[in-house]
């Protein structure tokens, strides 16, 4: 996947996540339970784009010669990822937490409004307009569908752990 489709592929899935997590707010009937799919889905295709985007700038984390003023943005951004999805695997998974008075839902939550705000600030300072060649290459195409198919399955396989 190129770096280009990475990031932008992150900032995507952060969205659809946050779309999502707004409407599950409302999601009270029986018919609404994709939402939760959807959410459930999106949070292990982050965690893969995740996965890919740290090989790639793995060298340049650890290197402290190497950070400059936009790094911070970018690792601020990481760490509110991180903090996101396993606060939501917690909860998801029955793990009724209280930190501060607040559930870990509600902890979640904020965490998911700071994620976009990290996001969005990350975009701005340090992104690249996308290239044709960033989409519309089949092997993009397969990769991405590939992540979606993966965090289908990841999202399947986890299921009967968290009833």
């Amino acid at each position: 996947m190129t770096p280009r489709g990475t990031d932008w592929g992150l900032a995507l899935v952060v969205s659809l996540l946050f779309a999502t997590g707004m409407i599950s707010l409302f999601a009270a009937a029986p018919g609404d339970a994709w939402v939760f799919y959807a959410h459930d889905v999106l949070a292990f295709a982050l965690a893969g784009l995740l996965v890919v985007k740290m090989r790639r700038v793995w060298t340049r984390l650890v290197r402290a010669s190497e950070w400059d003023r936009q790094m911070k943005a970018g690792v601020l951004a990481t760490v509110f990822v991180a903090l996101a999805l396993v606060s939501g695997w917690v909860w998801s998974g029955g793990g009724r937490v209280s930190l501060a008075g607040f559930t870990l839902l509600s902890w979640h939550l904020v965490l998911g409004w700071v994620l976009v705000a990290a996001v969005a600030v990350h975009a701005y300072v340090r992104a690249r307009r996308i290239r044709v060649r960033d989409i519309a290459d089949r092997r993009q195409f397969l990769i991405a569908a590939g992540g979606v198919a993966g965090g289908l399955a990841l999202w399947k396989v986890q299921r009967p752990g968290s009833t």
